[in-house]
């Protein structure tokens, strides 16, 4: 099941390393910002995938499975809200 890594799976990686590398210097006030409310989305999305699993009776390697994929989306999100927040602060500083 896991044994799998596909291109997007990557790219989620490979933005995970560049971002704080890129903007490393901004990213400690963008997350006092924005913090909360990536960290509460995240939580209701594992959450929302857990309470459905468990809804309809799945096993529970397969509930662990969707609350990481569930996480997975979540931060590809949080980082996308992230980087568009990045831009929008870049160009008001210009």
């Amino acid at each position: 099941m896991l044994s799998r890594v596909g291109p997007l799976h990557g790219l989620l990686a490979l933005i995970t390393v560049l971002l704080p590398a890129r903007e490393g210097n901004r990213l400690p006030g963008f997350l006092v910002q924005s913090g909360l409310t990536i960290a509460a989305t995240n939580l209701l999305a594992v959450l929302s995938g857990f309470i459905r699993c468990r809804l309809f009776r799945f096993p529970p390697v397969q509930l662990v499975c969707i609350a990481i994929e569930m996480e997975i989306q979540t931060g590809a999100l949080a980082i996308a809200i992230t980087t568009g927040s990045l831009k929008k602060s870049r160009a008001g500083s210009t």
